[in-house]
């Protein structure tokens, strides 16, 4: 909870580009990769000038709080609400279904819809209806395109 009194209050005080929500598929994936990709994602943007929030870094606070996964849900589209971009990070055509949520809570909302996708994967229905495609084949590539992201 502190946690979000922060990001909220950082987000208020930041003069950032863009206030960007981004997107991830957790379960089956290993901590310990994520925390490098998403840690590169959001060092990459906020060097570009945006504010990130992002439920990876809040996790500490769901576990301690003991909530449930519907709980998070709600937690995050509400983070989600206050966001000027929604960006998916979509590395392998394993579906999400929070990912999913959040898609459709950006088409809601008519956020701008990024979707940053590896080479060689496809997920129609998130193509359908991104404003941007950012393709990438390694990290390195996409963290420099992000670098520059406007």
């Amino acid at each position: 909870e502190q946690n979000l009194k922060r990001l909220k209050l950082l987000q208020r005080r930041s003069r950032a580009m863009s206030s960007i929500f981004l997107s991830y598929r957790f379960t089956g994936e290993d901590p310990k990769e994520l925390q490098i990709q998403l840690g590169g994602i959001r060092e990459s943007l906020q060097f570009a000038g945006h504010d990130v929030a992002c439920s990876f870094w809040l996790e500490p606070d769901f576990q301690r709080d003991r909530l449930t996964r519907d709980e998070i849900y709600a937690r995050m589209l509400r983070i989600q609400g206050e966001s000027d971009v929604f960006m998916a990070y979509v590395k392998s055509d394993a579906r999400s279904y929070g990912m999913q949520i959040e898609s459709k809570r950006a088409v809601e909302l008519q956020q701008k819809y990024v979707l940053l996708e590896r080479s060689g994967v496809i997920i129609p229905e998130f193509e359908a209806v991104a404003n941007e495609i950012i393709t990438y084949d390694t990290l390195e590539v996409l963290c420099g395109l992000l670098r520059a992201f406007k």
